[in-house]
């Protein structure tokens, strides 16, 4: 055996055949210097013959290093080592199964059925009349022939003027008035477009007979009293409405009343369901007129 195969050999034995490394301050690493000295004082012949005895020093030079290395890292941790590492997070297993849990509830909402909004239905309970040309059932008034049978043929309502904040009571000439307002559907409805005109929509208030204001009169649509909207919304003066052309100062939640009411479709702008309402009123009045429908 030469020289230098005597100091490879030495060298795996001491380092687990990861080739040699130089630690002259702790003196724990195999130089191959150092082989190199013991194998020139010895005989081959003597270095074969205690050949165990330097495998078996390498063997435990190597432990000790090993040792040493792990008190090395003990002194400079904060923490004395745990015995099992920590186990590295996958972002993209995290990142599948928060897919996963976001896929699921988008599942579980889709199967929940949606809930759809509440229709308000036609008040079918009877009520006293507020009016005498009103019927017994909310926002409806009764037919023309019925009100020239019992001879009410004038229809009053309450006014209020908004300069001198006088209430009185208005009337109006109940075919007179209602003639007009059917020539006028007759001859506009094509141009309409199922839209409320602008004198619908912005009717010219009358002047005070008090004060003597122009366009200053507007309706008493509801009373101050305490109630909820059902109760007052079926004391509204239909008719009075109608005629007087004051159904434009109607707000929208009255408006979709009187449709609620009659079983109307009330989603839509104001000038829409104005429309509607008119021609409702006119055809309550006169069913038979085509016009109206």
């Amino acid at each position: 055996m030469d020289e230098n195969a005597a100091c490879f050999l030495l060298e795996n034995h001491a380092l687990g055949g990861r080739g040699l490394t130089h630690k002259t301050q702790d003196g724990f690493g195999l130089h191959r210097s150092a082989i190199k000295n013991v194998i020139r004082t010895q005989t081959l012949a003597s270095i074969e013959a205690n050949l165990h005895y330097l495998v078996l020093v390498s063997i435990i030079m190597r432990t000790q290093e090993k040792s040493r290395q792990g008190r090395l890292n003990l002194d400079l941790s904060l923490h004395p080592p745990s015995h099992s590492p920590p186990q590295p997070v996958d972002n993209e297993t995290s990142s599948h199964q928060q897919q996963e849990e976001e896929e699921e509830e988008e599942e579980e909402t889709m199967e929940q059925p949606r809930q759809r909004r509440r229709r308000t239905r036609a008040d079918t309970r009877r009520m006293e009349p507020p009016y005498p040309w009103s019927t017994d059932r909310r926002a409806v008034i009764h037919k023309l022939e019925y009100l020239q049978a019992n001879n009410i043929v004038t229809i009053k309502g309450e006014v209020k003027c908004k300069k001198c904040e006088r209430k009185y009571e208005m009337e109006y000439e109940l075919m007179n008035k209602f003639y007009e307002i059917t020539r006028f559907i007759e001859s506009e409805k094509n141009s309409m477009h199922d839209r409320a005109p602008s004198c619908w929509a912005n009717p010219i208030l009358p002047n005070c007979n008090f004060c003597n204001k122009e366009k200053c009169v507007e309706p008493v649509i509801i009373s101050q009293e305490e109630g909820d909207d059902d109760d007052q919304f079926s004391r509204i003066n239909w008719l009075f409405l109608l005629l007087g052309k004051f159904l434009g100062c109607l707000k929208l939640k009255q408006l979709r009343y009187f449709c609620a009411q009659n079983n109307i479709h009330r989603t839509g702008a104001k000038n829409r369901l104005l429309y509607l309402v008119y021609l409702a009123l006119c055809q309550q009045l006169q069913p038979s007129n085509i016009h109206f429908l």
